[in-house]
This record gives C-alpha cells, structure tokens and sequence, in this order.
C-alpha cells in the first residue's frame, strides 16, 4: 500500500504542487520582503499526508532545487537568509517524507484489521444457500457504519424436521464482544432448531443459554418458522432474548 491517495479526491494530488507553484512565484515575482517559503514547506508537508512516498519525495527535491535557485536569482538576498530558507525545505521535506510514511504504516494496519474483520464476518454469517426448504432465500448485510466490517446483527435460516427456521437479531453493544455473542446464539440457533419443535421453545432456550453464559448482555431477535413447503403460512415470534 505505497499509494494512499485513495482516499482523497482526485484533485487533491495537485494542491502540494499547486502550493510549491504559488510558492515560487511569489519569490520571484515579490519584493525581498515578501517570501513564499511558507507555501513552500506547507507543500511539503502536505505532499506527505496527500501523496505516495516517491511522489513526496520528488516534490521535496523540487521545492530544494527551486529555492536555491531563487536565492541565487535574487541575489540581494543575504547568504545567511538563503541558508535559512534552504533549512525549512529541509527540515519540512524530512516531517513530509516522515509522516508519509506513517500514514502508509497505518493505512497498512487498517487493512489488515479489516481484511480480518471480513473473514470473520463471512464465516459467522456466510451466504445462506439461494434455495431451501421449499423457499427462495436471500440475504444483505450492510453495517450502518459505512467503513465497519463486522457488528452485532446475525442472521441465520436452518431447515429442521419441522420446518424452515429463520434467525434474525441484533445484539446489544459493539466489538468483539457482540461478535462472541453472535457466534454463541447462532451456535446454539442451529443446534436447537433440530431438537426444538415449537419456536416459543426455541426462543426460550435461547434466552436460557444467553443468560447462563453471556450474563447482561442482550438481544433483540425475532424467529420465523413456517410448516413444510406445502401450506404458505409462516408462524412468528419475536421478544427480547437475554437481560
């Protein structure tokens, strides 16, 4: 992950050099008083947090070569100025260069944490099967969050000796808390819908089992249940699972 513009707009690579440009027109075109160093280092640094590593780097040599050229082109500028100026492109190419690259260590970590997050997401609420039971399934998982991977809500659909079981919840509070809470009830969800024939005793062994092991926590779910395929009525339940 050298590159970590994007998650910038476009046009956001051109604002450093947009800055460096202004910059040393500002030197040439400006009396002795009047000094673009600012926009210069402000490019540099900038360039670091916008732009990749080799990009910034480019740019710093740049903004180097063109200050000691403007220095020598107005040549009433005393040597000690100059080196001065010199200095802050230096000092400000070397902070760019710096936190280019840990903003690159962190986006790195970013996805790594998120790429776990995925895999953890897809093995606890795989894709159910397009078909079952008799019925047409399909699912959606969308976080509210739009950079979240993984969260409290669960879904599940199981085909038991009586009839196609759906599980659908949201567990209270957030982070790997809430996911070892979806992992246990979709857990004990499976391995009940096959013993269980009523779906007011499923859910009541579900709060049973959420009680005895994840105390004051909680969820909110509903089951669905319908009869064999040949009778279209679903029968329903919903309530608050766990205290």
């Amino acid at each position: 992950m050298d590159r970590i513009g994007r998650r910038w707009p476009a046009y956001a690579g051109v604002v450093p050099w947009a800055l460096l440009v202004l910059g040393i027109v500002m030197d040439l075109a400006t009396p002795r008083e009047v000094s673009g160093g600012p926009l210069i280092v402000l490019a540099c640094v900038a360039s670091g947090v916008i732009m990749s590593f080799r990009a910034t780097l480019r740019l710093v040599l740049v903004a180097f070569v063109a200050e000691l050229l403007t220095g020598f082109w107005e040549s009433g500028t005393a040597w000690a100025q100059q080196f001065v100026d010199l200095a802050y492109v230096v000092v400000a190419g070397a902070l760019g260069l710096d936190l280019n690259r840990l903003v690159i260590r962190y986006g790195r970590r970013i996805t790594e944490v998120r790429t776990v997050a995925e895999s953890v997401q897809l093995a606890l609420l795989p894709e159910p099967p397009v078909r079952l039971a008799g019925y047409d399934i399909a699912a959606s998982y969308r976080a509210a969050q739009t950079e979240a991977r993984i969260g409290g809500d669960l879904y599940a659909v199981h085909d038991s000796p009586w009839g196609l079981r759906v599980f659908i919840g949201d567990v209270r509070g957030k982070g790997m808390g809430a996911v070892s809470t979806v992992a246990l009830l979709l857990g004990a969800f499976r391995e009940a819908a096959e013993d269980v024939p009523t779906l007011e005793a499923l859910g009541a062994r579900l709060d049973r089992r959420l009680a005895r092991e994840a105390p004051g926590l909680g969820e909110e779910l509903e089951i669905e249940g319908s009869p064999p395929p040949s009778s279209p009525s679903f029968r329903t339940a919903a309530g608050w699972c766990g205290c």
